[in-house]
């Protein structure tokens, strides 16, 4: 909406994908969520996660290039 609203404006949602940080070794830890402990613990110790140098160079490549619409929602994964 706020990109059509104004179009003067370049938006993007972007979705950094699974970033190793406190929050996802907390979550690997802590959560009562047997399913969701599981998938984070499985992916830490297949190093899965991202680091944020990964994650921020994909949002600049992402910002620099604009192969997106205003708008638009982009995850790390997506092929744009």
């Amino acid at each position: 909406v706020f990109a059509e609203e104004f179009p003067q404006v370049n938006v993007l949602n972007y979705a950094p994908g699974p970033v190793e940080t406190d929050m996802l070794a907390t979550v690997a830890q802590t959560t009562i969520d047997e399913e969701l402990r599981k998938e984070t613990d499985d992916m830490r110790s297949h190093s899965k996660q991202l680091t944020t140098e990964q994650t921020v160079s994909r949002l600049i490549g992402l910002l620099r290039d604009q192969k997106y619409k205003s708008g638009d929602h982009v995850d790390y994964y997506d092929d744009i």
